[in-house]
């Protein structure tokens, strides 16, 4: 189960003529990603919305790196059907450790501007111990990775 409001969005809402449905996604997705060469996984969920006494849910189908399924982020597609035609949600969700660690040092950065000089000492010692494991080349090779999903689903949903 994912929550709907610990998402974000992908790639904004896509309208598509005639009804497609998660399955058929699912096909061309794992087509095209063979083609390319591109590790891709599979798995269906729901996606919970609303409070206590107005929940929802619809299924999704959920894309993921074989290789880092917990330190990357994941996508959930989802597709609603209206008036004959498909309109479908691309989201992501989960976490990813390499953007976290480089949001922190870029926050630590920018916050010690105009500080006194042993706040900037501390704030470096602190940033260097929770940068630890920070990575620009595993950063670099994630951001690669999103933008060849987002190039394969834009290629799928055209």
């Amino acid at each position: 189960m994912i929550k709907a409001d610990t998402m974000g969005e992908f790639i904004g809402p896509v309208m598509l003529p005639g009804g497609i449905d998660l399955d058929a996604i699912h096909s061309a997705l794992a087509d095209a990603a063979q083609q390319n060469n591109l590790p891709l996984g599979f798995a269906t969920d729901e996606v919970r919305s609303g409070g206590m006494f107005n929940k929802t849910s619809e299924p999704c189908l959920v894309l993921y790196h074989p290789e880092h399924q917990t330190d990357y982020f994941r996508f959930a597609i989802r597709s609603a059907q209206e008036g004959g035609r498909s309109i479908v949600m691309i989201n992501t969700f989960g976490q990813s450790s390499q953007m976290k660690k480089d949001a922190q040092a870029a926050w630590a950065k920018e916050d010690r501007k105009g500080k006194s000089m042993s706040y900037k000492v501390g704030s470096m010692i602190g940033s260097g111990i929770a940068g630890l494991g920070r990575s620009k080349q595993k950063l670099e090779a994630e951001q690669r990775y999103y933008m060849l999903i987002q190039d394969l689903i834009e290629q799928v949903l055209a």
